[in-house]
Order: C-alpha cells, then structure tokens, then sequence
C-alpha cells in the first residue's frame, strides 16, 4: 500500500500499531525490499513514520537502525467513565485465542477456590452478543490478559478509566515461553526463534521475534505500552488476589484518567506539529 501510494507524490503518514512488516505472506525479501521503500520514501521527505507505541517504535528501529516519534493512540470518542455499580470483575478483553481462554480458566479456578467472594467473569460470559462502553465502565475492575502488543480495547479500558490488573513483564514472558499467550504478537500466529532477516541492531538487542528465548521475550514485552501506565501489575496469581481485596480502585482510576488526558493533549499538540510539517512539505502540503 506505501508503494502504491508513493506513485501519487502526496505526503504520506504511517503510524505503525501492528509489527511494519506484519504480512503472513511475507519473505525475507519483501521485507529487504519494504525496508529499503520506507527509508527511501521517509529521506525523500514524503513519508513521515509514527509508532503508536514504545514497542512498535523499538521493534522499527531494530530492523533500520532508525528512531521514529512515538504518538500515542487516543479513545477521545469515548465518553462513558468508571462509574462502578457491578461487584463482578472482568477479565479480557473479549476476544481471545484458546491459549488465552485456558488461562483464564486457571485463573478463575484459582479464585474460586482460594477467594470464592471475588467473582471473575469474562465479557462474553456477561455480555454474549453486544455490549456498551457503559457495561464495562459499571465494572470494580478488569485483569487484562493480552494476546497481543497493543490493541484499542486496552485503550479503551484506560479511556473510561477502569482500573486494570495487568501481569508483570516477567509473569507474561513465562505464559508467553509456557503457553504461547500472545499469539498475536506476530502476523503468523505461530512461535519463531528468530526474525526472517537480521537486525540492524541486532548486536546490541535480542531478536524481537524469539518465541522459546525468555529473556529475548522479557526484554521486549518491557516496551509494552501499558507498563508506561498508572495500573496495577501483579507478579503472581497469590499477589493479584491481594491487591485485589486491598486495593484503592477510585484512586487507580482517577490516576488512569488524569494520566490519559494529559496524553491526550500531549497527542494532540503532536499531530498539529505534525500536520504543520506536512504542509510545509516539498510535496505541497494535504490536498483537498
């Protein structure tokens, strides 16, 4: 799609949330060759890259040796707030592969037996065919499970406020080695030991495509965004059902939301930069 966008001559902003060259069709080549057009098109001036997130930033740059802007995605759409009246917590999100529903087993099991009063349900269990921003909002609390780097749902979950229960980098790197929890961490689906082609920093960094290495896995799971976040993590399944009884819900929320709208004005005064660059831009600026 950039190359067939670059035959226009109009300037071009690619915000990357996915892994840059994430095509189950891929190959080595291609990717040679996606490289060398997205380098070649960003020192031309006509192609501005943004990562919409710490990891996807640092995955970039590890191929091309190249720092990209982070500029945060933003749930501004979302209205609805943390306004809880329901005593279930969630976990999700809702969509999930069946490594991810395993481990929400485990871990409604685990509460089950040793903390019956604290009621886990997932969304689908509670809302099986739509549910509302304001559903989730009615919630105490919600443990997030991912089964990728960055979605909008865990955006939205920060949006509204909802405090997250999150496992710790180390926890989620020993589920991802044991369980291949994050399945989408990658667009084949599948767990690799290695990337199709070396990285330019590739001496100083692991490979970010290293699916059985834990320390490879760990290193990279800490650019996750949400580590960048005000939520709670929990280091074990014993430690999440602690923090769970004891913990100040009102206070993470207003933390979340006072943290979310000073990155959203953040974002904001980046892409007036941003479209002030492009209309300054040796290809003339945004057509209309």
């Amino acid at each position: 799609m950039t190359h067939v966008f670059s035959k226009c001559e109009r300037p071009i902003v690619l915000q990357l949330s996915f892994r840059f060259e994430g095509n189950q069709k891929s190959t080595p080549e291609h990717v040679k060759k996606l490289i060398e057009l997205l380098l070649e098109l960003r020192a031309k001036g006509q192609l501005l890259i943004l990562a919409s997130n710490r990891y996807d930033q640092m995955y970039f740059e590890y191929f091309t040796g190249v720092t990209i802007p982070k500029v945060p995605l933003c749930a501004c759409h979302i209205k609805e707030r943390y306004h809880p009246h329901r005593d279930e917590i969630l976990i999700g999100p809702a969509r999930h592969y069946p490594q991810g529903h395993q481990k929400i087993s485990q871990i409604k099991k685990f509460f089950a037996k040793s903390q019956p009063e604290i009621e886990l349900r997932t969304i689908r269990e509670l809302y099986p065919q739509h549910h509302e921003y304001r559903d989730l909002s009615r919630h105490r609390a919600i443990i997030v499970l991912p089964y990728t780097i960055y979605t909008g749902a865990i955006v939205e979950y920060l949006a509204m406020g909802i405090p997250m229960f999150m496992p710790t980098s180390d926890l989620l790197s020993q589920w991802h080695i044991d369980d291949y929890l994050l399945v989408e961490r990658k667009s084949d689906l599948s767990p690799t030991r290695f990337s199709m082609i070396t990285g330019e920093r590739h001496d100083s960094m692991p490979d970010p495509n290293n699916d059985y290495d834990l320390e490879a896995v760990n290193y990279w799971l800490k650019f996750c965004e949400w580590y960048e976040w005000p939520i709670e993590t929990f280091s074990s399944l014993e430690e999440l059902e602690q923090k769970l009884r004891v913990a100040d819900l009102e206070s993470i929320s207003k933390n979340m939301l006072n943290f979310e709208r000073q990155q959203y004005d953040d974002t904001l005064l980046k892409w007036q930069h941003i479209l002030q660059e492009i209309q300054e831009s040796p290809y003339g600026g945004i057509s209309s």
